[in-house]
């Protein structure tokens, strides 16, 4: 259990920043979330409702996320790293399509830009995560996952060698340990 705490905390608090920084830098391309979300509002209704030969992708808690009430700017610190793949898989300037099966596979995405496969992984081992049978994780399944999910996130420059290293588990030490009471 305090093996699969360490990675959810990596994972969620982490990767998710390092896609949301993603998103920030390539895909907002210096707009302000409001005004891109304004902008691809067709697009992202599409995916809201199934239309256009889009599948319905996003639900309505997301949307609201996305277009809060009141015509208040959208907080890109509540989107989860869900949704945050998502608009990135969607509104990637490049070769890749939305559809294309490297999205959905680290060993598919051999090939694709070095930022583009970190995305993928994380999205990819937060769902492994979060879909286990088990929160057993044996000592090297851990180090493999440790080793390769913080060297996504360092090349995302969420964090560096130091904090995975030092204060990443010194902050989540508490965490891991009220986990480990909660162990079944």
């Amino acid at each position: 259990m305090e093996y699969f705490a360490k990675l959810g905390c990596l994972l969620i608090d982490h990767g998710t920043e390092g896609l949301r920084k993603y998103f920030q830098n390539h895909i907002l391309c210096g707009q302000t979330p409001q005004q891109f979300f304004t902008t691809n509002k067709t697009d992202i209704d599409d995916l809201r409702h199934g239309r256009h030969g889009c599948k319905r992708l996003i639900n309505k808690r997301q949307y609201d996320l996305i277009f809060p009430a009141n015509n208040q700017p959208p907080n890109l610190k509540v989107f989860d790293i869900t949704l945050t793949f998502l608009l990135i898989r969607q509104f990637q300037v490049g070769n890749t399509r939305p559809n294309d099966p490297v999205w959905n596979d680290p060993a598919k995405a051999a090939g694709a830009p070095q930022d583009m496969q970190d995305i993928i992984l994380l999205k990819f081992e937060r769902n492994s995560l979060a879909h286990r049978e088990s929160t057993d994780i044996t000592p090297s399944e851990f180090e493999q996952k440790w080793t390769t999910i913080s060297s996504a996130v360092m090349r995302l420059e969420v964090l560096t060698t130091e904090e995975i290293q030092g204060k990443f588990l010194i902050k989540y030490a508490s965490y891991v340990a009220t986990w480990m009471r909660w162990k079944c």
